[in-house]
């Protein structure tokens, strides 16, 4: 996401689901334990936007504030399941994602919250399949390597009942860094994000 003046899921499912090789002390996807259960993994190219609930002119600094999240992406996948046939055999290739969410009191350096993702599969035959999910955002901060790490749960669709874990990091860090220094704060940002579906 791009300072202008979030999303998180930014990119925040961020923006809004994943492990990422920037992540490599939380989620890693070289670790055989995870390896053995990931069934799809994704990388994500994500833009989204911050927006203080108490002033829509301002997004995410250094104080504590009550945030609104949008974000949208898409990425490519891998699939790694041995049984297909919850997508008729096909191999799932590509991800988009639409996000919301809130980051109660949440600052650049300590963001928590909730969000909801939708999603669409695009399979190896250009079909599609579709999935939501939720994702808890537990520590996030948007200036370090670790970005905004999350878990969450499939609720409907694809992979119903599957964990999702996420990590999405903000790319501009120059930029995010002057602008949380600001009262105006970050209010839109690119990331890029690693999510991972697991069973």
């Amino acid at each position: 996401m791009r300072t202008a003046g979030i999303a998180a899921t930014l990119g925040m499912a961020g923006m809004l689901v994943a492990v990422p090789a920037t992540a490599h002390a939380a989620w890693n996807p070289e670790h055989s334990s995870l390896r053995s259960l990931t069934v799809v993994s994704c990388f994500m190219s994500s833009s989204g936007t911050f927006v203080n609930a108490a002033n829509s002119s301002q997004g995410l600094n250094l104080s504590a504030r009550d945030i609104n999240v949008t974000a949208s992406g898409s990425g490519l996948c891998t699939d790694l399941r041995t049984n297909r046939s919850a997508t008729g055999g096909h191999s799932i290739t590509h991800r988009s994602i639409s996000v919301t969410g809130t980051l109660p009191s949440s600052t650049c350096l300590l963001a928590t919250g909730d969000y909801s993702v939708t999603e669409t599969w695009t399979l190896d035959d250009n079909s599609t399949a579709s999935s939501a999910h939720t994702i808890h955002i537990t520590r996030g901060n948007i200036l370090a390597r670790e970005g905004i790490p999350g878990t969450g749960t499939v609720t409907s669709g694809l992979f119903e009942g599957a964990t999702v874990q996420n990590n999405t990091v903000l790319t501009d860090v120059v930029a995010n860094s002057a602008a949380c220094l600001t009262t105006t704060g970050v209010t839109t940002a690119d990331s890029t994000s690693e999510v991972n579906i697991i069973l």
